[in-house]
């Protein structure tokens, strides 16, 4: 039994290890309990602060039975050379903690770091070794009754001393190599460590008492470690902050990814759209007619696809914002309603728009965005609706006299959507499919994009659906109210109706400056139906190279990816030497605005999508040179 003076004695002489041990124990708990990234990392540090406490609880077991060695050899001697070993084997364990910070390869668990890094393998033979060879070191257990303390002593402790040595070294060595792999706060806790390691160790072979310097000296590593390395909130919010990085790195990765692909499949739909629609103003025949549209309706189909998925992708990289300004909300509705002619193309279907007259005229807001969300739902009601009508009922809601809610409510007969899968709707690349979908194109797109739009557009978007019935979407937009016109007696101007006026504009210079030799050849062709035969350039310096021969332009167009702000400025020269002003016009693939919103800023005098449409190019042709003055 233990008297009350062994325990005094005990307690006098492993106070620091009891105490030591009850705050490892309270670290453990707090550690354990809170949330962290599952990291091969932090694995081990919780395998560095339990062992921590086994090799303090051997510490003070040794300061008793080494009184009594005599009486308890067996007891004794396994305590002694665990303890021998576990300051080895700590040691080693920190090693590898610290060659996991400075590794930019991340492991999630000891498991994976055993199956992938040869290296850590191989260092746990090792260091297994090198601890089994501690048992075959001559070890003297010395009770010194004067000051009543016991310790271990002679070879083993100098065999010990010599292998910890040899790990801090490593550390250290491998700290200063790596040091722009690990931020300084990270490294600071490491070298304090290692130079009070270096202060005392020196003193506790010299004085031939291992436990009593070593055991704390653990204690303290830990203790730093936790504050500085391994705490869990503050670890927790830099790995989420980095997370953060990578996500966004990813995202830009992708979105350029997506803009390369993009440029790359628009271009021959460009060229597939552009001569789709130059056959269908030629003389051919019914048939050839048809198999026209359907090649250029296919087109627009696929082009449709991509521009979704640009759009979803610039909206969640946050690279796409809101590019207000005035418009005419009846211009706006008659583009939906020729968007619509050009797209529906069954007589089973009728489409009908309704408008409130008391609705305001003069808007500012982001007025190709919210055209774009309304034209997704119509061509989702196109798409499901195979007889019937598709209704677009615009009506508003004023606040604050200056301030309109527009909303938008697209109706139509189609098959509607089964009320268990409502909820998937919105969802990115979900489609709803049943026996009556079963040969619809699309990529489950439109409806994610529409909502992320409507939200970018601080709006709201909700729906009805009965399943054989059909569907109801209700867009609901604040759009500022410009002045007092109302829309009144709105009637739609009717694209049917329309014939291009092929006039004759053989007297006017146009140049072309596109990288995209299809392109050029599309915008070409086009202009030779009134009789132009526009020159071209397919860089800069050709661009640069033609102004400055004295060619004088009426119309240039430009590509967007070649322009810059030395080309306005071209321009600008070329009119100070020229009587005639000479309009710029840009091209551009983006179908939302904001590269458009560029060429505005720019000074550019109008843009036009791409694939080329015909009626804009019509529009265009018509404003700047034939009612030029």
């Amino acid at each position: 039994m233990i008297g009350y003076g062994d325990f005094m004695m005990i307690f006098q002489f492993v106070g620091i290890q009891i105490f030591s041990m009850m705050y490892m124990l309270l670290i453990l708990v707090i550690f354990s309990l809170k949330n962290k990234f599952k990291s091969a990392e932090n694995d081990v540090f919780k395998i560095l602060l339990i062992y921590t406490i086994f090799v303090l609880l051997a510490d003070i077991g040794i300061n008793y039975t080494i009184k009594y060695q005599e009486t308890f050899p067996l007891i004794n001697n396994i305590l002694c050379r665990f303890s021998i070993i576990s300051y080895q084997v700590w040691s080693s364990i920190l090693m590898l903690y610290v060659l996991l910070l400075e590794n930019k390869k991340r492991y999630y668990s000891i498991g994976e770091l055993i199956n992938k890094s040869r290296i850590f393998r191989f260092g746990i033979i090792a260091v297994f070794l090198l601890a089994f060879s501690s048992i075959f070191v001559k070890a003297n257990y010395i009770y010194d009754p004067l000051y009543n303390i016991s310790y271990i002593a002679g070879p083993s402790t100098t065999y010990t001393y010599m292998i910890v040595i040899t790990y801090l070294a490593i550390i250290l060595f491998s700290t200063i190599i790596n040091r722009n792999k690990i931020r300084l706060n990270k490294r600071i806790p490491i070298f304090i460590f290692i130079i009070t390691s270096i202060i005392f160790l020196p003193i506790q072979r010299f004085n031939d008492d291992v436990p009593v310097i070593i055991v704390p000296l653990m204690s303290y590593a830990i203790m730093i470690m936790y504050f500085t390395l391994e705490n869990p909130d503050v670890k927790l919010i830099k790995e989420l902050e980095q997370s953060r990085k990578k996500a966004d790195e990813a995202i830009k990765v992708k979105t350029q990814f997506l803009n390369n692909i993009s440029y790359n499949i628009k271009s021959p739909l460009n060229t597939i759209i552009g001569f789709s629609e130059l056959i269908l103003n030629e003389k051919i025949s019914d048939d050839a007619k048809k198999d026209a549209m359907n090649i250029r309706n296919a087109s627009n189909d696929l082009l449709e696809m991509v521009n979704n998925t640009i759009d979803i992708s610039k909206i969640e990289a946050e690279s796409c914002s809101v590019m207000e300004s005035n418009y005419d909300l009846k211009s706006m509705l008659n583009n939906i309603n020729n968007y619509v002619l050009d797209t529906l193309n069954s007589d089973k279907v009728m489409f009908i728009m309704n408008v409130d007259e008391d609705i305001y005229c003069n808007l500012y807001g982001d007025s190709d965005k919210l055209k774009r969300a309304i034209t997704n739902l119509i061509s989702n009601s196109i798409k499901y609706t195979n007889v019937g009508k598709i209704i677009l009922s615009v009506k508003q809601e004023v606040k604050d006299n200056n301030l309109s809610y527009l909303k938008f409510i697209v109706e139509d007969t189609g098959i509607g959507i089964e009320k268990e899968k409502q909820n998937e709707i919105f969802s990115k690349f979900t489609r709803i499919y049943n026996k009556e979908t079963v040969g619809t194109e699309g990529t489950g797109l439109g409806l994610c994009l529409t909502r992320k739009i409507v939200n970018l557009l601080n709006g709201s978007i909700e729906f009805e659906s009965t399943y054989g019935a059909g569907s109801t979407f209700i867009i609901t937009v604040p759009q500022k109210i410009i002045d007092d016109e109302k829309i009144g007696n709105f009637k739609l101007y009717d694209e049917k109706t329309h014939k291009i006026n092929f006039f004759d504009a053989s007297s006017y210079k146009v140049l072309i400056v596109d990288d995209n030799k299809q392109s050029v050849s599309v915008l070409k062709r086009m202009l030779e139906l009134y009789k132009i035969n526009a020159d071209y350039a397919l860089t800069n310096k050709e661009y640069t190279n033609l102004l400055g021969i004295g060619n004088k332009y009426d119309l240039i167009f430009f590509e967007d990816r070649l322009a810059n702000d030395n080309v306005f400025k071209l321009v600008q020269t070329f009119n100070s030497i020229n009587k005639n002003k000479v309009k710029l016009i840009g091209m551009t693939f983006d179908s939302f605005n904001k590269t458009k919103n560029y060429f505005n800023e720019k000074g550019y005098d109008d843009c036009m999508e791409k694939p080329f449409d015909m009626e804009k190019l019509d529009y265009i042709l018509i404003k700047y040179l034939k009612n030029k003055g």
